[in-house]
Order: C-alpha cells, then structure tokens, then sequence
C-alpha cells in the first residue's frame, strides 16, 4: 500500500536539469547593483567569475572533463565570487523574478496526479533535490502547490546577508530518504519515488514503486529498464491509472 511519494525536482517535476536560470538572473541583479553603487572591483571580479564558470558549465553540460570535479570547481566559484556576503534583498528580489520566469516549466504530468492524490488519500509528498531549496519553494508557492517535505541544498543567511550556500545534497539521496522513512516509520515498500538519472537509482532501487520522469532521456531510460518494478509512462493518463492502482 502506498505510503508516501518522494520525487527528484530538476528534470523530474521541473523541465531544466541545471539552475542555469536562476544563476543568470542573480548574476544580472548583483551586477546591476554593483553598476548603481559603482563598485568597480565587484564589478571586474564578476566579469572574470562569469568568463571561468562559463568554461566549467560548458564542460559540465558537455561531459568533457570528470563530473565530480567540475561540480566542485563551480561550487567554489560560486560561493567565492555569488553567494558569500550576497544581500539578502537580492537574494529574494532574484528568487522571485526566477520563480515567475520559469513557471512554465513545471510538468503537471507528474506534479498535478500526486498532488491530487496526497489531497484525496492524505498520503504526504516530499521533495529530495540537488537544487537550489529558496528557488524550489518559491515556485511551487507561487504556483499554489505545498509540499509536506522539501529537501534541498539551501542559502544560510545571517544578519541580512548570505554567510554560505550549503551543498549538501547530491550523491546521498538515499541515505537522506532511508533516514526520512525510519524517522516516520514508513516502509520503503510503501514508497514511490520519481526520479530522471543515475543520482536517483539509489532511491528508484530502494523503494517498492521506481517512477522515471517524463523527461528522463532516452540514454537514462534503457539503464532505469533494469531496476526491478521500474514504470515508465508514456502520459499523463497512464501514470494516473498507476497512481490509482498503487493505492487499492
């Protein structure tokens, strides 16, 4: 019997694998911001930020270097030229603008079937994601869906301004949702997971009902086939009729 439903965000119930968006509009905020106060030296390191993240997204994107080590090197990049010290205000005036900008590319394939779903049967959905967690609520919120659970990499912010970007979520998902379902005594059995790529086999081999998103590629596709219950659907309608049989 179905217990909870736990879905990946990025490329799952969200079309972008990447948070390419949201980077480029808090890029373009705190450039114009540097611009009306005349910090030229802001102004010189995000120029140069932007030439070297460039040079890792493109590798990243493109799988031409170690995947493991591109992350890296744009976290660091990130946190050293973005994120340390970035104010508040436009932290939240960036994660707006995104959240109207991207609205669109929310797949209510998925996303409308479980909401439904945890409202009729009381059943409680949770998000586990690499992404960016202010970004994910904010989008969800403007667009009138509330999940019970998000987890997700997050800014801490102190005194108004952002003392770090905690990315602790990438390669444990399942360890993140093993912990979850012991914490709330729910079998993994019980469990349907949605999810689009190989950070997600874990949590699509640990539970009883494996989902592959809509957007999960073709490539992605033929090594989910050999997880054990695996569904793949095809549309709306037919995850719709799945989604009832795992309730009966």
């Amino acid at each position: 019997m179905l217990r909870l439903i736990v879905t990946d965000w990025n490329r799952t119930i969200f079309e972008d694998y990447y948070e390419e968006t949201f980077l480029k509009i808090l890029y373009k905020n705190i450039f114009i911001n540097s611009l009306s106060v005349l910090d030229f030296g802001k102004i010189f390191n995000l120029i140069v930020f932007n030439v070297r993240f460039q040079r890792v997204f493109r590798d990243l994107k493109g799988d031409l270097g170690n995947k493991s080590d591109c992350i890296e090197q744009a976290k660091k990049l990130l946190h050293s030229h973005l994120f340390e010290n970035l104010s508040n205000r436009i932290l939240e005036k960036s994660t707006q603008e995104y959240s109207v900008a991207v609205a669109h590319k929310l797949d209510k394939r998925i996303l409308d079937p479980i909401y439904q779903l945890s409202k009729e049967k009381g059943i409680q959905i949770v998000i586990i994601s690499s992404g960016y967690d202010i970004g994910i609520k904010k989008v969800l919120e403007n667009n009138a869906y509330y999940f019970d659970f998000i987890f997700a990499n997050k800014f801490d912010v102190q005194d108004q301004a952002v003392k770090q970007f905690q990315y602790h979520i990438l390669n444990n998902k399942q360890e993140i949702l093993r912990r979850f379902l012991l914490d709330h005594n729910i079998p993994s059995e019980g469990v349907l997971y949605v999810g689009d790529d190989e950070m997600d086999r874990g949590c699509l081999e640990y539970v009883g009902y494996p989902v592959a998103s809509f957007f999960t590629p073709e490539k992605t596709l033929k090594l989910m086939k050999t997880i054990k219950n695996i569904y793949i659907p095809k549309d709306q309608t037919q995850f719709e009729v799945y989604l009832k049989g795992c309730v009966k």
